[in-house]
């Protein structure tokens, strides 16, 4: 399966703009990793904690978690968020690429694609989840489609099952490790940051289990949950109503949002009374490709 993208960005033009800056990998904890927390933590345009809470989660031994543009003095001039992961389907290994936290010199931000150029030759599906607009068109130049992202709100008013006893929350601190399947210690382990909470869902009628991963984030300064990921969405979803006031009881959130492609991907309940949805466009190489995966590997987590 070939994901090379299709690039538009001509070869004179690249040859041109490394004549003047170069591009280097940054391994987490590696050569350049240092240097670059301290450039994001001097920029103004995105909250670093949440930068450092995607980078801790995309740390890998294979892959760099970003590149960075240096200038001919040596200076980092720009820096550019990798967060890789594979997937397999029909039987093919497919390795993606989510670019994120794009941030360059105000002076010569006229060459922010250079950042993309180790990329753009690899066979991996590339996405961009939350660019700026005047990144669009350069996605759109580098061969990346656009494809509908949904973002589903909730505010949980209703508290009649709070006290009830057949649902029960287990929280992370008390997960005896020895019951946990491989996924589960995976997700632990990616989602190690503070801003990350882990919990297991019991439902006592059916001895079933539900793993969640939900990301503490704020919507106009109120507290919300962001589910970033759910182990069985279609017995979640039935359970709502009983979940949400267990969750407000354990943890206090009353507003939850939850990210999805598909309707059938969805988690959180249709037509709550308090709920609305909205829809935005997002970037890939191949937008057939995406699923609910590659929103627990990209910079959407928080």
């Amino acid at each position: 399966m070939n994901n090379i993208p299709e690039n538009n960005i001509s070869k004179e033009l690249i040859d041109r703009v490394s004549k003047n800056f170069k591009i280097e990998e940054v391994k987490f904890k590696g050569d350049n990793y240092q240097n670059s927390i301290e450039y994001l933590k001097k920029q103004k345009f995105l909250e670093f904690k949440k930068i450092e809470s995607i980078l801790e989660s995309s740390k890998s031994n294979e892959f760099p978690i970003g590149y960075i543009m240096i200038s001919k003095n040596n200076k980092i001039i720009g820096f550019m968020g990798s967060f890789f992961s594979k997937k397999k389907i029909n039987n093919q290994q497919i390795t993606t690429c989510n670019i994120h936290t794009w941030i360059v010199d105000k002076k010569i931000r006229i060459y922010s694609f250079f950042l993309m150029t180790p990329l753009l030759e690899k066979n991996l599906n590339l996405t961009a989840f939350t660019p700026i607009e005047s990144l669009k068109g350069l996605l759109k130049k580098s061969g990346l489609k656009e494809c509908s992202l949904k973002t589903v709100f909730n505010i949980n008013f209703r508290f009649l099952n709070i006290f009830n006893k057949k649902i029960f929350i287990t929280d992370q601190s008390l997960f005896n490790k020895e019951n946990l399947n491989k996924k589960e210690i995976e997700l632990l382990t990616k989602f190690s940051s503070e801003n990350f909470i882990k919990f297991k869902l019991t439902n006592s009628d059916k001895n079933e289990n539900i793993f969640v991963v939900g990301s503490k984030t704020k919507i106009k300064n109120i507290p919300c949950l962001k589910f970033v990921y759910i182990s069985d969405k279609e017995n979640f979803s039935k359970l709502w109503s009983k979940i949400a006031p267990k969750i407000f009881l354990k943890y206090g959130f009353l507003v939850f949002l939850e990210i999805y492609f598909e309707k059938n991907q969805q988690a959180i309940p249709k037509n709550l009374f308090f709920s609305k949805t909205k829809e935005k466009y997002v970037y890939a190489k191949r937008t057939s490709l995406l699923s609910s995966e590659d929103i627990l590997n990209s910079d959407l987590i928080v």
